[in-house]
Parts: structure tokens; sequence; C-alpha cells
């Protein structure tokens, strides 16, 4: 009787033995998994951006002219919502007369726009390029 109890307790240690070794697999997979849905349902794309700005869901937005960096918040919702935008003048022309135009008729609740310069270290980047082109386009700036 007792070699059959010593028995089924070592059996039971095996099994137990065995269980992280096929819980922790499983939970890396499950946590992997999240994340990658998670980031694929919160990436923006370009035509959705300027589609927000069509439906004048935008309430603010901050443009980086220099790396095309976007900050923008959506009517309802405090979050800041990012996203780089492939052209700033194409950008522009999709959005700038919209927005103006949203402005001239809701002057309440206008669409508060901010535009940033690039930095010095960038002006002197696209400035050394340019000389290399033309040095009377680099002198005018």
């Amino acid at each position: 009787m007792k070699n059959k109890k010593n028995n089924t307790d070592s059996n039971a240690k095996k099994v137990l033995a065995w269980i992280p070794y096929i819980l922790i697999p499983i939970l890396i997979i499950s946590g992997v998994s999240l994340y990658a849905r998670q980031q694929k349902n919160e990436k923006l794309e370009y035509y959705q951006v300027v589609q927000y700005f069509d439906e004048k869901k935008v309430t603010e937005y901050n443009l980086n002219m220099s790396s095309g960096a976007l900050e923008f918040k959506l009517k309802g919702d405090d979050k800041t919502y990012n996203f780089t935008v492939p052209s700033v003048g194409m950008f522009q022309e999709d959005i700038h007369n919209g927005v103006i135009a949203y402005n001239r008729e809701h002057p309440d609740t206008p669409i508060k726009a901010q535009y940033q310069t690039g930095s010095i270290s960038s002006r002197r980047f696209s400035c050394s390029l340019s000389s290399a082109l033309s040095s009377s386009i680099c002198s005018a700036r």
C-alpha cells in the first residue's frame, strides 16, 4: 500500500514540475500577441488623420514644420494623438482651407493651430545641402 502511495506522490510531483514549462511559454505568447493587437489597432494612417480634420473632429493641433511631427486632440477626448506626416506641404494643402473655413464659421470654438519651426541644427543641415546646389539660397536664409 505504501508503495502505491509513494508512486502516486512521485507522479504528482512530476506533473507539478512540468507546469511552469507549459504555462510560461503560453503566458509569453499570449502577452506578445495581445501587445501586437493593441499596437495594430492604435496605428493611424494618413487618410484617417486627414479625415479627422475634414469631419471637424480635431480641436487643436501642433505641427513641427521640420520633422512633420503632428500632435492633435479630438473633440470629447483629452488624449493627445501623435502622428508623423509624410510631407508637411501636402498635409497643409489637405487641411489648411478646411481649418480656415471652420475657424471663420466658428469664431467661438476655433481649431487651435500651432506650427513649430525646425531646430537650428536642421536648418544648418538643410543649408549645407542647399549650398552644394546654390550658395545664393543658403545666404538668403
